[in-house]
């Protein structure tokens, strides 16, 4: 869907429904970031796209309807001390952005944001860290009564503690002396659990967790190290599996 929008401009948000319908078709939602570009998007659907069916969307805003009521409340008063949001888009956020989009009283509780430019399921997972939960519950409370054209605001309270990667040298030289290894990464169907081929042809090590995904996707080349013996699991049938953690992401497989 994504590449379906570029062939007109950048799209503002992109939703896809994973389930068919009752016509037995499945349902996706593209925002495009002015209406001109959605008129030309819609008339490139028609004369190019036979097997898709091109229709106006009721709402005029893809998370308008995302979360009711019942669902913001319960969210707010199960805050906690969480002091950041997430700032989930279609497209990079600039810093200029960003800031537009802070209500000027709580600007000055802004502690640090941190923008990314990679792609996670086809979203830009940003963070808006606050110097107080207080504020931060403000922030998104504002967002839900007033929200941001092509931005979903979420609290962030299932971030995932991850570790640095390491450098480009340290990967090479460890892949070299055999202290890393390199693999396709295969993730479960929940995102939970991941397994990497050994490429001396022994059996698949288990990744488990995001954790030690290190915020690897399906199909990503990854170095991994195999983790202590002591850290290795023990399946139903009995067989101990050994068990990895992701050092760094994009690693070409003809590397060292």
């Amino acid at each position: 869907m994504r590449n379906l929008a570029l062939a007109v401009g950048d799209p503002a948000q992109i939703k896809s429904l994973g389930n068919k319908n009752r016509q037995n078709c499945f349902t996706g939602f593209i925002e495009m970031k002015t209406q001109d570009e959605a008129l030309e998007l819609y008339d490139f659907i028609v004369e190019n796209e036979p097997e898709i069916t091109a229709l106006w969307a009721k709402e005029d805003k893809i998370f308008s309807d995302n979360m009711n009521l019942k669902k913001m409340k319960k969210m707010l008063s199960q805050w906690g001390d969480n002091t950041v949001c997430n700032l989930i888009s279609a497209s990079p956020l600039s810093e200029k952005k960003v800031d537009a989009l802070i209500p000027e009283d709580m600007k000055e509780f802004v502690d640090k944001k941190k923008l990314t430019n990679t792609l996670a399921n086809n979203f830009f997972y940003n963070e808006l860290h606050f110097r107080s939960a207080e504020t931060a519950r403000s922030f998104f409370h504002f967002c839900y009564l007033e929200p941001i054209k092509g931005v979903d605001v979420k609290p962030a309270t299932h971030r995932v503690n991850t570790q640095a990667y390491l450098s480009k040298d340290e990967v090479e030289a460890g892949l070299k002396t055999g202290d890393f290894l390199k693999s396709a990464l295969r993730i479960s169907s929940n995102y939970q659990n991941a397994f990497v081929s050994d490429p001396n042809g022994g059996s698949d090590l288990f990744i488990q967790g995001r954790k030690d995904q290190n915020r690897a996707l399906p199909n990503d080349i990854v170095a991994y190290k195999i983790k202590p013996k002591e850290a290795w699991v023990t399946r139903k049938t009995g067989e101990t599996q050994r068990t990895a953690e992701v050092t760094r992401l994009n690693v070409k497989l003809n590397d060292a």
